[in-house]
């Protein structure tokens, strides 16, 4: 939220009237979010590397290539204490980054202890500055080697691995992990909340106890020392045809694990499927019904949160992963009147659609929050077949001894570039779900009895099959989902 305040009307909201404008009048409000104060951050991190690299001519026809690099990649941890500039007048100690302890955390929303489970350097010694503890170093070995198979120098096999490590982006690790050891609190109401203006206090700092009722979004793992790392390796066959040109056949790919997770897969304050059709976990009511969009007019969401001191406790932790598979071929000639350059590459990116999109697009919806496995799938930035071709042509020079009509005719060239690529998958690219229009009455909250999960369609056919002119798929293959059952 702002420091001023930010209301959300939204006309899929539970509460709304199904028209943005009318919801802001009538005070339909879909969330409500704000925060106390905002202070300057200045983030710093150190890295070291040693590497030792060798290329070995193991024969005639082969030849290695082995390397290791010894890298140190330290977490982030501030420059300078929070909000206070370099140069002035310091905290000392500084407080260092929080993390979530749930050792120390007493479920109770009217617990009165302030940042009730969140903890940091300053409050908790064994957690280090940067919240996330450092390794020493991180081993990365690389190989690579090459054969003539004929040894002529006509067909060689080239090939290699390695392993690469990354570290995460300050913008990603700078929320409610910066923000909460200097006092600054982001509350906000759950989404789908608001009936009249006086919902808003029903989550505020009015009680006193920092941190109570705030959205946590950005606190670090307790104890994860995982960096993301990513495993590369290509096997690739050239050949050398007539005219001096050069067929390359090449499989690459690679691996990526431990990457950041900062979205509902990471939320510990997801509420369980079904949790709003039993009894409220304090009063014991019955509050929700299938198929009764009424009984959610005034849902007592915050009831149901598992973690009840706060609105939202989505972690900045690791786990998600994904990987790149490729079919290249390339044919190439670099001399002569013509030259070419042209490649074909049939590939698949597959992963976890994790919702992320600190540092760039995002790969695709979560909509299954309970499991990394569920949201395994094509990511929003895969394009199966693509095709480049760029070429040069040097015309003949036919004119001789004549220097004005020399320099008119000879010396022309000819080159364009022609490029053609599949389109993005379209699941992840419509939020996951192919953003239907759902009936008034259903929504996550009604027919699934959470707000967590998405709610998806049911496939009830072949959607490739049935095509009129102009479709990419089938419409009709899709319904909304039987009460209490989710899609697929």
């Amino acid at each position: 939220g702002t420091v001023m305040g930010q209301a959300d009307f939204e006309n899929w909201g539970a509460t709304s009237s199904g028209n943005p404008l009318a919801d802001q009048l009538i005070a339909h409000a879909s969330g409500f979010s704000q925060s106390n104060g905002g202070v300057t951050n200045n983030f710093k991190y150190y890295t070291y590397g040693w590497y030792v690299n060798d290329s070995w001519k193991a024969g005639r026809r082969l030849t290695l290539t082995l390397g290791i690099r010894l890298d140190h990649l330290g977490e982030w941890v501030t420059a300078n204490c929070p909000g206070y500039p370099v140069g002035t007048t310091q905290i000392s100690p500084c407080p260092g980054l929080a993390v979530w302890n749930p050792a120390v955390y007493v479920n109770n929303a009217s617990s009165t202890i302030p940042f009730n489970g969140v903890q940091w350097h300053a409050t908790n010694s064994n957690i280090p500055m940067s919240g996330f503890p450092s390794k020493a170093v991180f081993p990365l070995p690389r190989f690579g080697a090459a054969y003539d198979i004929f040894g002529d120098g006509k067909t060689v096999v080239r090939g290699g691995v390695g392993l690469y490590r990354y570290q995460l982006a300050y913008n990603s690790v700078s929320g409610s992990s910066f923000n909460d050891p200097v006092g600054v609190q982001n509350m906000g109401t759950t989404w789908g909340c608001c009936v009249g203006w006086n919902n808003f206090s029903a989550f505020s700092p009015s009680s006193g106890v920092p941190g109570s009722g705030s959205n946590q979004g950005g606190l670090m793992q307790m104890n994860d020392s995982k960096t993301p790392y990513t495993w590369t390796y290509n096997l690739t066959i050239d050949q050398r045809l007539p005219g001096r040109s050069v067929l390359e056949v090449q499989y690459t790919g690679n691996r990526s694990n431990d990457e950041m997770l900062k979205s509902s897969l990471s939320n510990l304050d997801n509420i369980p499927l079904g949790a709003f059709f039993a009894p409220d976990p304090l009063t014991g009511t019955v509050n929700g019904y299938v198929n009764n969009s009424a009984s959610f007019a005034n849902f007592p969401t915050n009831d149901y949160l598992p973690i009840r001191f706060y609105t939202n406790m989505t972690l900045v932790t690791h786990g998600s992963y994904s990987n790149y598979n490729a079919f290249v071929i390339s044919w190439q000639k670099q001399t002569g009147r013509v030259t070419f350059t042209t490649n074909y590459t049939f590939s698949k990116v597959l992963g976890v659609r994790d919702g992320e999109s600190d540092n760039g697009p995002g790969d695709g919806n979560t909509l299954w929050p309970y499991s990394l496995a569920a949201n395994y799938g094509v990511l929003a930035w895969d394009h199966t077949h693509i095709f480049n071709a760029a070429y040069v042509f040097s015309l003949p020079s036919p004119i001789k001894g004549n220097a004005l009509a020399g320099g008119v005719v000879n010396g022309w060239v000819l080159s364009g570039i022609t490029q053609m690529q599949q389109g993005a998958p379209i699941q992840p690219n419509t939020s996951g779900t192919l953003n239907p229009s759902w009936p008034s009455n259903y929504t996550n909250s009604i027919m699934l009895g959470s707000n967590s999960p998405t709610l998806t369609p049911l496939l009830t056919c072949d959607p490739r099959k049935g095509l009129s002119s102009g479709q990419y798929f089938n419409p009709g293959c899709f319904t909304a989902p039987p009460p209490g059952t989710e899609g697929n």
